[in-house]
């Protein structure tokens, strides 16, 4: 895997995990607070429908207390006729919204009782659930006064007890009743303005902590919605009803998409960074990486060490491109030392036998085809010998270096090559050579430059040079004939009496 691909492959994983971590993060944090939120508000509201209940209850007491002072109730306590159901009309029990009323005289006798069947519209003179209630609760109803939820039954009211008193001193009792039906719930619904039901305990499961306290609980219907529960408590503190109502998760629901937006928001801002930060480094590392690749593998296939890498900044990549110049700079060097050790004579300084017979033939190859003519000349030094024996080879040595310098001095072309076999004897290639007189003429000063006494090491030294010449093409056409050609004429100019040139005998040019 590249390196471009290894990093945005982690820019990615990073990212990835960042996300996740902040969506678990919202979740566990920002998301509950809005659940939170929304229960504080649904638990808010439900403790203003607890309170509406307990109004209910209130006045149901304050209704009570207006009747047992009314006169109408005193004097039939006074033992005054008095039509009763005219004074509780069944209009009274529709505007008080009250489901039963008893009247009881000081020795507990029922004097007047009714009830009303709001869903009928149907009233009757009998009130069961009260007498059920003065059965079962004896305590609350010798009470002076007393308001409270009764458990009935199956379904829940509010009761009212409140003792009467006459100015002529008799006593009597007084109770109310008012049912959470359905003019109740309308009632509280209006007040509330939350759509609230009644339940009864026996249809709906309450959570622990409810049956043992007044806590309100929320049951989760799903995303959309849930209901919040309280339960009402009888006399006893159980729970007579479930009170209830459905609303939907609004600010769960906000803070779900406010999440959302946030997490797309950013993820659009990481989108946009990781393109920044890869644009970036693409720019700055991967395109630069890529023309430093490019341009190793110019310098690899061309193998020309002379090239170096373009250095445009001071940094980490920069810095790597001034040491790999460095170290091209290192093998021109070493290079051009093997290449000089390998062509250049270590004593004179002088072409080696590998060099001339590389360019030589170089040049013979090249021009063939273009009447390019040379020369070759075979030298070796007279005398020598006796100088190297009688002065020693540090003389010998010195004498070699003076004459390479005398030879590379009558050169007449920039491409003419003097070179040294070894031991006393050279080799010279002329270049553009027309005719033998050319090549006479630098043998001539050759051995007119050489043939003069050298002072080396405080001593005299004398040798001269035999020459031999040949012609390319005519004596040869590579090197080693032409050399071998030359070397016999040089043994022919020996012959002659040294310190002289010959040419090649069978060549064309020979005058």
């Amino acid at each position: 895997m590249s390196l471009r691909k290894r990093i945005s492959l982690f820019f990615l994983l990073a990212a990835a995990l960042i996300i996740v971590t902040l969506y678990a993060a919202s979740h566990l944090f920002i998301l509950n607070s809005y659940i939170e939120l929304e229960d504080a508000k649904e638990k808010e509201d439900m403790k203003r429908v607890l309170l509406a209940v307990e109004a209910t209850e209130s006045s149901l007491a304050s209704r009570l207390s207006d009747y047992a002072a009314s006169r109408t109730i005193h004097d039939v306590l006074a033992g005054t006729k008095t039509d009763l159901n005219a004074f509780f009309s069944d209009s009274v029990f529709l505007n008080n919204r009250f489901t039963s009323v008893l009247l009881l005289d000081e020795q507990g006798e029922i004097i007047f009782q009714k009830k009303m069947n709001f869903e009928t519209g149907v009233s009757h003179l009998s009130a069961p659930n009260l007498l059920s209630f003065m059965q079962t609760e004896p305590e609350f109803t010798r009470a002076e006064t007393f308001s409270g939820i009764y458990h009935v039954g199956g379904d829940a009211m509010a009761v009212a007890v409140r003792t009467v008193d006459t100015a002529e001193g008799r006593k009597g009792t007084m109770l109310l009743e008012r049912a959470f039906g359905p003019q109740a719930i309308r009632s509280l619904r209006a007040e509330t303005r939350l759509p609230i039901t009644f339940n009864s305990t026996v249809d709906t499961v309450i959570p622990d902590q409810a049956a043992e306290s007044s806590d309100i609980w929320i049951k989760r219907n799903g995303d959309e919605t849930h209901t919040v529960y309280a339960a009402i408590r009888d006399v006893h503190g159980q729970p007579a009803a479930i009170i209830g109502f459905e609303a939907p998760r609004d600010i769960y629901l906000q803070g779900r998409q406010t999440i959302f937006l946030w997490l797309l928001f950013t993820i659009g801002v990481a989108a946009v960074l990781i393109a920044t930060v890869m644009y970036v480094i693409n720019r700055l590392v991967f395109l630069r990486l890529a023309d430093f690749s490019s341009n190793i593998a110019k310098i690899r296939g061309q193998v020309d060490f002379g090239l170096r890498l373009p250095v445009k900044a001071h940094d980490e990549i920069s810095r790597l491109e001034r040491e790999f110049n460095r170290l091209l700079d290192t093998i021109e060097k070493s290079r051009t030392h093997i290449v000089k050790l390998a062509y250049e004579d270590t004593l004179t300084r002088l072409p080696n036998r590998a060099y001339i017979y590389k360019e030589a033939n170089q040049q013979m190859k090249r021009h063939e085809e273009k009447g390019f003519s040379a020369a070759v000349l075979f030298m070796d030094l007279d005398g020598f010998k006796q100088v190297n024996d009688r002065y020693g080879h540090e003389t010998g040595d010195a004498l070699l270096r003076h004459v390479a310098k005398l030879l590379r001095d009558c050169l007449p072309h920039p491409n003419d090559i003097v070179s040294r076999l070894g031991g006393d004897e050279f080799i010279v290639f002329l270049t553009n050579v027309q005719e033998a007189d050319q090549a006479a003429a630098v043998a001539q000063r050759m051995c007119q430059a050489i043939s003069k006494p050298v002072p080396i090491n405080g001593q005299t030294a004398d040798v001269s040079a035999s020459i031999g010449i040949s012609f390319y093409p005519e004596s040869g056409t590579d090197l080693d004939t032409l050399i071998s050609n030359a070397d016999a004429a040089m043994f022919d100019a020996k012959h002659l009496g040294k310190n002289q040139y010959a040419f090649y005998r069978q060549t064309s040019l020979i005058t």
